[in-house]
């Protein structure tokens, strides 16, 4: 049976890679985009791969969407959840100039989403043989890495997903969870200066999360499958 993925911000950068990498690799792939009647390049995906390919709306900030989206998958086990939507709301502002405004968007979008969309499709993941959610954290959650500061909402977020992904580990035994950093990427967030494609990221982290073994569950790698320090 063909296994199935779900990719959050399939819509653009890494998401859509990933969404991309998955197809090619002969998975079913649920790619969702929180304004899916303008995601182009999904419904091109959709078109390219039939029934292998099905787009969603999903803010996954939106506890609505999530009820809604869990309802149109009930009863189908989802072998892999792809956590991947996020912010970077403080990028270039300082210590000074940080809002509460951008540090609450960053932890909502980059913590609390991650969380509760794995509570919507857990039904979905624990109905599958060998589930793994894994999770687009960054090696800026790593406090061991921490040698520049800075970037406070983002690196606190990232480091809260972290956490979040170890408890779930302790907790869920049947289901592989990860936490995963894309290396600096050429993306709307990464910047075109950046020394790495989407395309060599997304391949990187597919064959990651498709070699991964029960023994990682819980642990956090770069997308070349090295495990980072917290």
């Amino acid at each position: 049976m063909t296994r199935t993925v779900l990719v959050t911000g399939a819509n653009r950068g890494i998401g859509l890679a990933l969404a991309q990498e998955f197809l090619k690799e002969g998975l079913s792939g649920v790619a969702t985009a929180r304004n899916a009647d303008g995601a182009r390049e999904l419904w091109e995906l959709e078109r390219d791969y039939g029934k292998r390919c099905q787009v969603l709306t999903l803010d996954v900030t939106s506890d609505a969407d999530l009820k809604k989206a869990a309802a149109t998958l009930a009863g189908r086990p989802l072998d892999v959840l792809v956590n991947n939507a996020g912010v970077f709301a403080d990028s270039g502002q300082d210590f000074a100039a940080l809002s509460a405004d951008a540090l609450l968007k960053s932890f909502v979008v980059n913590a609390i989403a991650p969380l509760r969309v794995t509570q919507a499709f857990l039904p979905n993941l624990t109905a599958a043989a060998a589930p793994l959610v894994a999770t687009i954290t960054s090696k800026m959650g790593s406090i061991a890495d921490n040698t520049s500061g800075g970037a406070y909402a983002y690196r606190m977020s990232k480091a809260a997903v972290n956490m979040f992904n170890k408890s779930f580990a302790l907790d869920h035994k049947g289901v592989t969870a990860l936490v995963l950093h894309p290396g600096w990427v050429q993306t709307d967030m990464g910047g075109k200066g950046a020394p790495l494609t989407v395309e060599a990221s997304a391949e990187g982290l597919v064959k990651v999360i498709l070699g991964a073994k029960k023994a990682d569950s819980g642990k956090f790698f770069d997308y070349r499958g090295e495990e980072l320090p917290w």
